[in-house]
C-alpha cells in the first residue's frame, strides 16, 4: 500500500500535468504584452541556452515550425564564437539559478548580443533586470511542484510567443497561432480521459528497464521530452530515436536480447507517407525480435494540438510508470546530489 508521502507526490504530479493547458495559455497571453525594441526584429541568428527541462521548449517548438533565421540550441556553459551584435541569445532557466545558463548570460553580454530571458526569477531574473534586458518572468501558479519538467507549458509558449512577436515563424503569424492554441485547448478538454486511458494501457504493456521512444518530424521535440520525463520522473533509462535517422544505425541494435527493453512509437497523422512507411517497417522489426511496444496515434489536428496531446500522453505515462514502479515522481536525488557536490568545488 502506498504511504501518504508517496501518494501526495503522485497527486501533485498528476495535478501539474492536468494544468498544462493553463500554463500554456498563461504564457502565451503574457508574453505578447512584453514590449521589445525594433532591433530585435532584425536578428541574423538565434542562440537558445537552456539545460534539462528548460531546453526542451526549444526542441519542441523547432520541431513544429520553421524559423526564418538559423536557430541553435546550446546546452553548455558557453555560447558559440560567432555570437555577436546581430545574434539574439534566449536565456532559459526555470529556476533562474542554472549555472550553465548564468555563464552564457555573461558571455552574451560581453559579446554585445541581443538578449531575452525566460525564467521564474532567481539570479537570472536579477541579472537581466539589472542589465536592462527584456525578459519574461512567469509566475508558475499552475505548477505546484515547481519542477521544470512539470511546467513545460510556460517555456514552450514563451519561446513560441517570442518568435511570433518577432515575425520569425514561417507561414504562421500571431493570429494563426492564437487560433491554433484556442482550437487545441477546446479539443483537449474533451480528450483528457482518453489520453489518460492510453497512458495507462501503454504503461501496462511497456514498463521495461529501458525504453526507446521513436518519433519524427513535428514530434521530434516530443520524443526527446518523453525520454527526459521517463529518466527524471520514472527513474528509468530512456532514449529518444528519430526516424528516418534511426533506420540508418540504431535499428541494427535491436537483435534478440535478454534485456528488458520496451518501445513506444509516437505516430502523427501529419507524417508524410514515406515516414509513415518507415514506422510500419520499424515496428515489424521490433515485433519480430520480441520487444514489447506500443503505438500512440495522435489525433489529427493542427500542430499545437498534436504537440499538446502528445505532451499530455508522455507526462501521464511517466507519472503512471513511476506509480507502477512505486517510485517518487518528484524527487531527483541523483541530480540534486550532483549539484551539491559541484557547489563544494566552487
Amino acid at each position: 500500500m502506498e504511504n501518504d508521502a508517496l501518494k501526495k507526490s503522485y497527486d501533485t504530479a498528476f495535478n501539474c500535468v492536468a494544468e498544462l493547458v493553463e500554463q500554456s495559455y498563461q504564457a502565451w497571453r503574457e508574453i505578447r504584452s512584453i514590449s521589445l525594441d525594433e532591433k530585435y526584429e532584425k536578428v541574423d541568428n538565434i542562440i537558445f541556452c537552456g539545460m534539462g527541462g528548460s531546453s526542451l521548449p526549444a526542441h519542441i517548438v523547432l520541431s513544429m515550425f520553421n524559423v526564418k533565421v538559423p536557430v541553435q540550441i546550446y546546452e553548455d556553459y558557453r555560447i558559440p564564437k560567432y555570437a555577436g551584435k546581430n545574434s539574439l541569445v534566449v536565456l532559459s532557466s526555470y529556476s533562474g539559478n542554472t549555472e550553465e545558463v548564468l555563464s552564457c548570460s555573461e558571455q552574451a553580454k560581453e559579446s554585445e548580443c541581443l538578449i531575452f530571458g525566460i525564467t521564474s526569477g532567481g539570479k537570472l531574473g536579477d541579472f537581466l533586470t539589472n542589465s536592462h534586458f527584456p525578459l519574461y518572468i512567469f509566475d508558475p501558479k499552475h505548477n505546484s511542484s515547481k519542477l521544470p519538467r512539470y511546467g513545460l507549458g510556460y517555456g514552450i509558449f514563451a519561446f513560441l510567443g517570442l518568435l511570433a512577436r518577432l515575425n520569425l515563424i514561417k507561414d504562421f503569424g500571431e493570429n494563426d497561432l492564437d487560433f491554433q492554441l484556442k482550437e487545441a485547448i477546446k479539443y483537449l478538454g474533451s480528450k483528457l480521459s482518453l489520453i489518460n486511458d492510453s497512458a495507462e494501457e501503454a504503461v501496462n504493456k511497456c514498463h521495461g528497464d529501458v525504453l526507446v521512444i521513436f518519433s519524427s518530424q513535428n514530434l521530434k521535440g516530443n520524443g526527446r521530452t518523453f525520454a527526459n520525463q521517463i529518466n527524471e520522473t520514472s527513474k528509468t533509462l530512456a532514449f529518444c530515436a528519430e526516424l528516418p535517422e534511426a533506420n540508418h544505425n540504431l535499428i541494427e541494435g535491436f537483435r534478440k536480447s535478454s534485456l528488458d527493453i520496451s518501445v513506444v512509437f509516437l505516430i502523427s497523422p501529419s507524417y508524410p507517407p514515406r515516414i509513415a512507411e518507415r514506422f510500419n517497417i520499424t515496428k515489424e522489426i521490433i515485433d519480430k525480435n520480441g520487444y514489447k511496444n506500443y503505438e500512440y496515434k495522435v489525433s489529427k489536428g493542427n500542430l499545437l494540438q498534436e504537440m499538446l496531446e502528445t505532451l499530455l500522453f508522455s507526462s501521464l505515462f511517466s507519472v503512471k510508470l513511476s506509480q507502477y514502479k512505486k517510485i517518487d515522481p518528484l524527487k531527483i536525488d541523483t541530480i540534486d546530489n550532483i549539484k551539491k557536490m559541484l557547489s563544494l568545488t566552487k
